[in-house]
């Protein structure tokens, strides 16, 4: 007899969404100061990432690691702050998706 496994629901996804909003929420505030702790951001997509779905509509999942930016295969703080504001894009992105369900 084969084990039972949970159901990928909209409703049971939008719950589990609505967890990882309330750990983040616990962890960091309701409110995230990205100029005083730019590094907030980083950490809630590394630890969160996994946890959240995304609607199948062509615009989910995780993008590719960024290659360096420069020739010689060294990244400069303009190519790290170009990858942190497409993160902080796609977060709030994920936040609206997660927020208006």
């Amino acid at each position: 007899m084969a084990a039972r496994s949970k159901r990928r629901t909209p409703a049971n996804e939008a719950k589990r969404n609505a967890a990882v909003v309330k750990r983040i929420i616990r962890r960091y505030g309701p409110v995230i100061d990205l100029r005083r702790n730019p590094a907030a951001v980083i950490d809630i997509i590394r630890r969160f990432s996994h946890e959240v779905t995304v609607e199948e509509n062509g615009c989910g999942g995780v993008p590719p690691a960024p290659g360096p930016g420069t020739p010689g295969g060294r990244v400069t703080n303009e190519d790290v702050m170009r990858a942190v504001l497409r993160l902080t894009r796609e977060f709030g992105t994920l936040r609206k998706a997660v927020t208006s369900r």
